[in-house]
């Protein structure tokens, strides 16, 4: 993504920081500092001092912890000069879990998926009965947790897709009896359990513009875990985009966020969680001609700009290098 920081309206000075002391990145850097790692108590006070040493205007988070720890620290970072791509601490913490991000959706009139959530191990049992296990396969995760932690898939009689629970921090659970052995490994503080959602799977980039709509750019993944990166489509699809846009607009989305959608087995696109930094695969967008990051760093630097959104779906394929090919 450094690649492609190159700007017609902003001349980058690009300072990189990692918990890693070597970054494959480093070259493309003008400065690089190594730092805690953003759950790290020294997190702030470091970059504070590279905020005050550097001149730094702007600041991005790159992962969940920094954006928590630097959204907490906003003010001072204000004092100090530096504007941050990050919502405010209040709003982080409604997205953080997604019970309570489900509970003000459904409020609002939004769709979500079919829930329930439980806080012990009795209430794990009675939820999965419930849902007629092992008929259909479900999916177990923390309310409060990121980067697919924790995760359990039972899997069912409906055979679900091999690709499901496959990530590296998901565990797929071939068991399809009931009642499960050691169900309390499955429980890690208040525990959603949900039936298994299905392909098409989306990553969507939303962009808080002060005075305009949100800009979002819906990207559909090749790989439903998103992770290999296996490409994209960058879709002009006008249903899920205003969805979205509902849910930036109720949960007061001010930054530039990663939202994760799948698909329930009636069709319908719905939101899985909402992210509290920019995409790991944002370069997707980036790649297809939308300046996201100028436009983001435009919108907390006051100054005026117009975002655009796609009118036509465009391929994004891994190569070598990443291509951008428009499609009829």
């Amino acid at each position: 993504m450094v690649e492609l920081l190159k700007s017609d309206a902003f001349d980058f000075r690009i300072i990189g920081v990692d918990a890693a002391a070597p970054v494959q990145t480093r070259r493309m850097l003008d400065v690089f500092f190594h730092v805690p790692s953003g759950n790290h108590p020294s997190y702030i006070q470091k970059i504070s001092e590279i905020v005050k040493h550097e001149g730094v205007d702007v600041i991005l988070p790159s992962s969940d912890d920094e954006a928590f720890a630097v959204s907490a620290a906003m003010n001072e970072l204000e004092h100090l000069g530096a504007k941050a791509i990050v919502s405010p601490q209040n709003c982080l913490e409604r997205i953080s879990n997604k019970e309570t991000t489900y509970t003000i959706l459904k409020k609002a009139g939004i769709l979500v998926p079919e829930f329930r959530v439980a806080r012990n191990e009795k209430e794990l049992l009675k939820i999965i009965e419930f849902y007629e296990y092992p008929k259909i396969s479900l999916v177990l995760k923390p309310t409060k947790g990121s980067g697919n932690r924790g995760i359990h898939i039972l899997c069912g009689l409906d055979n679900p897709p091999s690709w499901l629970g496959s990530g590296r921090r998901e565990k797929r659970i071939e068991n399809k009896t009931f009642p499960i052995e050691n169900t309390s490994s499955f429980i890690d503080g208040d525990t959603l359990v949900m039936p298994c959602l299905q392909t098409p799977a989306y990553d969507v980039d939303v962009l808080y513009c002060a005075g305009q709509e949100y800009a979002v750019y819906v990207r559909q993944r090749m790989n439903p875990t998103g992770i290999p990166f296996e490409g994209n489509i960058l879709c002009a699809d006008s249903h899920i985009t205003d969805y979205c846009r509902k849910i930036a607009t109720t949960l007061g989305l001010t930054a530039l966020h990663d939202m994760d959608l799948m698909t329930t087995t009636d069709g319908e696109v719905v939101i899985m969680e909402v992210n509290p930094r920019a995409s790991g695969s944002l370069s997707s967008t980036l790649v297809s001609g939308f300046s996201v990051l100028d436009w983001a760093v435009a919108s907390v630097l006051g100054i005026k700009f117009r975002a655009y959104e796609p009118e036509t779906k465009t391929d994004i394929i891994p190569l070598s290098g990443t291509f951008a090919v428009p499609k009829d």
